[in-house]
């Protein structure tokens, strides 16, 4: 019998107005289950951690990701999520409701209590709190769409360079303070 490691990958998906998309596991159905979470799954044989990432959120969501530009990554305890924004509101469906007991946008408050010792959640908590989320956010709502979805880039280093990328590719002045972008990047 050939062994076959598990490999798991998901995506963290950012909705308007800086909310995260959770899923409620259904109670009794695995590893983990009766817990909140991120849209992840095990990889199928032959699959790549993306492609697995895509397929999941379509069959527990029915999010449909159908481009595959160079989204930012993360691994958290060896799972490997994608990080996308949507361009446009959209209500998640459940899919599989033997899997998938609720679906829920939340904001990073509301994260907290919901967290119930999730690691990637306490992952989103830290990474994309306070001045972060909103210039992260903002980040987002600047790139090229690709299928009313759009990524982040910069998220692996600090916030001077998501702000010096922005005063440039914007024509920002040079020497806004992050309270200063922060405003100007979120008016509509």
């Amino acid at each position: 019998m050939t062994k076959y490691s598990e490999t798991k990958a998901g995506f963290i998906i950012f909705g308007p107005g800086g909310t995260i998309l959770v899923v409620h596991q259904t109670p009794g159905t695995g590893m983990g289950t009766g817990k909140w979470g991120i849209p992840k799954g095990t990889q199928n044989p032959g699959e790549t951690t993306f492609h697995c990432a895509v397929r999941e959120v379509r069959e527990e969501v029915g999010l449909v990701i159908n481009v595959e530009p160079k989204f930012d990554k993360i691994i958290i305890d060896g799972i490997t999520f994608y990080i996308c924004k949507l361009t446009e509101p959209c209500i998640p469906t459940i899919r599989d409701e033997n899997e998938i007991a609720e679906v829920r946008w939340v904001t990073l408050q509301e994260l907290k209590k919901l967290n119930n010792r999730n690691r990637s959640l306490n992952f989103i908590q830290k990474r994309y709190g306070g001045i972060m989320r909103r210039a992260v956010m903002a980040t987002a709502r600047e790139l090229t769409p690709f299928d009313k979805m759009r990524i982040f880039t910069n998220l692996d280093v600090g916030v001077r360079r998501t702000i010096k990328y922005f005063e440039i590719r914007n024509s920002l002045p040079a020497r806004l303070n992050t309270w200063e972008l922060s405003k100007i990047l979120l008016e509509d």
